[in-house]
């Protein structure tokens, strides 16, 4: 069975929040847009079966007096991506989970996932967002006392280029 990184953060986030929380559908600031995004792999030094280009949701959303904007998936109880908009463009949008299980590296190799996403919003000569590119990258890191067998199998990482799909 896969296991994406992707879904790791999914799974160590419903391991780290409580019963109903979500953070779907509760995306903080004002919502500028959304989108699927399509994931093509550019790089990883994961093992092979640890990651996935499957599409997901985003939601992108801002603060304009403080400048924050977060990237929110879809994805049931995954955290909001924080970073900064300046312009069109999406600054590191990063958040940190931890809990998920890198079965490829050992059935005790629990892991800490940081998501990435850093891209910029396109729009229409009118002034609509139409669109959004850029990077994601995936680091895991294997948490303290945790036993991930192969010295190699972590820490590692996962980059992909997104590009919202049409």
């Amino acid at each position: 069975m896969r296991r994406p990184v992707a879904a790791l953060l999914a799974l160590a986030a419903t391991a780290m929040a409580g019963c109903g929380s979500s953070y779907a559908g509760h995306c903080p600031g004002v919502p500028l847009a959304s989108f699927v995004l399509a994931l093509t792999l550019d790089s990883t030094t994961c093992p092979t079966d640890q990651v996935s280009t499957q599409p997901f949701a985003v939601t992108i959303t801002s603060d304009t007096a403080s400048g924050a904007a977060w990237a929110c998936s879809g994805r049931r109880l995954s955290e909001p991506l924080v970073g900064t908009l300046s312009g069109d463009h999406l600054q590191q949008a990063t958040a940190t989970t931890g809990g998920g299980v890198f079965g490829a590296c050992g059935a005790s190799c629990a892991v800490a996932v940081t998501e990435n996403l850093d891209g910029t919003l396109s729009r229409a000569p009118g002034g609509a967002i139409t669109g959004f590119t850029g990077t994601l990258t995936e680091d895991a890191s294997a948490l303290e006392g945790s036993s991930c067998g192969t010295p190699s199998c972590v820490p590692c990482e996962v980059r992909y280029t997104v590009v919202s799909a049409p």
